[in-house]
């Protein structure tokens, strides 16, 4: 879907809500709109984790390095002097 062809959908669901808020009672309607929110809820959730999830680069491997950390062998400098 394009963005026009989005926008139009949610206004669909939207004029469907009005229409729908007219017709239901008061607390049948606050029900609709807590389902509803559930569903926003989750899809919010599924499109947070989708951004936050960590995508392996071809070139490197798996191994997460530390802030600080060097290529080289490890030091043998323990910070003595002799």
């Amino acid at each position: 879907m394009d963005e026009q062809q989005l926008d139009a959908a949610i206004a669909e669901v939207v004029v469907g809500l009005i229409q729908v808020r007219r017709a239901l009672d008061p607390a049948s309607f606050r029900y609709l709109i807590g389902s509803i929110m559930v569903e926003i809820d989750e899809g919010l959730e599924v499109a947070l984790e989708r951004a936050h999830r960590r995508k392996p680069s071809p070139t490197k491997g798996n191994v997460v390095p530390f802030p600080g950390a060097t290529a080289g062998p490890p030091s043998q400098d323990h910070g003595v002097e002799p």
